[in-house]
């Protein structure tokens, strides 16, 4: 999903319920991500061991959302 500067709430929340299992997820570019997707992703993929948000705009991240991915036990890349 790199890239994709239009993804919303509602599409994580589809892909959490859909994919649970998802082991590597890249969101690097994608700048409406938020606290509240990335507590999303955090509860519905807890054996997510690869996971890249990396960008210039992530207006909507603050420690809350930090915080979330630090609870990733199963995580061993992030960028």
């Amino acid at each position: 999903m790199d890239g994709c500067c239009r993804i919303d709430c509602a599409a994580i929340e589809d892909l959490c319920l859909r994919a649970p299992n998802v082991r590597q997820l890249r969101l690097s570019g994608c700048a409406q991500i938020s606290d509240e997707i990335l507590s999303m992703i955090t509860r519905s993929m807890p054996d997510l061991h690869t996971f890249a948000l990396c960008g210039d705009r992530f207006d909507f991240i603050t420690s809350d959302g930090l915080m979330a991915i630090a609870r990733l036990s199963a995580l061993t890349d992030l960028s």
